[in-house]
């Protein structure tokens, strides 16, 4: 990843950014990541500033994080001093000591050139029956400007993702697109007018008139209409797959 897309990721979570509990879609992702883990250790890749894993001490769990971004690693450890945060890559990941319950990767992969790889690397992680959970942007069609500026290497279909999973040595539980309300607007965004999708609205806690009912309208649809059924398309492809017990020889 260069140092321009690095500084954009720390800037996207630091707490003047749009990766907090503010923001209407991390927090609603999050929500629906919660309801899925499974045991008592976590590990999140990618952990960001930590609003995962403050979440899941919350809840009881024994957590770690893994965040190659000092600046993001650090604001982590300010945030939440006792959770242990390892500045290693997925690349890297063998030199996290331990293995895990559960390990999450949300909006990760693609900043990973090597993907099968890191799936690899991964699964060797978790014990045997151990989850994993895994987000992604989903269509390759709708690559476009933001992608480039967050130091993407690709998105995904749907298809694609499952068979890398399975070549790594996992067993799916779960697919499905999640975010199909931002689908349109992000493409005629990228696709027709060739700029970012911008809405500023999603984390301003402080909004009022007709931000605060967009707000509103959307944390609804996430709730009860979004985390409930797969339309098929979205912004996003969310995972859930397994490591097995055990391996036919």
């Amino acid at each position: 990843m260069s140092s321009e897309s690095a500084k954009r990721l720390a800037e996207h979570y630091s707490e003047e950014g749009t990766g907090t509990s503010a923001d209407l879609r991390n927090s609603a992702l999050i929500a629906l990541i919660l309801s899925k883990i499974k045991g008592k250790t976590v590990l999140d890749i990618g952990c960001g500033s930590g609003f995962l894993l403050g979440e899941l001490v919350k809840a009881g769990k024994q957590v770690s994080g893994v965040e190659p971004n000092h600046e993001l690693a650090t604001l982590l450890r300010k945030r939440y001093p006792s959770i242990p945060v390892a500045e290693q890559t997925v690349e890297t990941l063998e030199q996290v000591l331990g293995t895990f319950d559960t390990i999450t990767l949300l909006d990760v992969l693609e900043h990973v050139e090597n993907d099968t790889t890191a799936l690899q690397s991964i699964c060797k992680k978790l014990v045997p029956g151990g989850q994993f959970i895994l987000v992604v942007p989903a269509h390759q069609g709708l690559y476009g400007k933001r992608d480039e500026a967050m130091g993407h290497y690709r998105r995904y279909s749907k298809k694609k993702l499952l068979s890398k999973l399975h070549d790594a040595g996992f067993v799916i539980h779960e697919s499905r697109h999640w975010n199909a309300l931002a689908f349109l607007p992000y493409w005629f965004a990228e696709k027709i007018l060739h700029r970012e999708l911008t809405v500023s609205y999603r984390a301003d806690t402080n909004a009022r008139g007709i931000k605060k009912l967009l707000r509103n309208i959307i944390s609804i649809w996430f709730a009860y209409v979004e985390h409930h059924i797969d339309f098929g398309f979205g912004l996003s492809i969310i995972v859930v797959a397994e490591r097995p017990i055990s391996t036919k020889s």
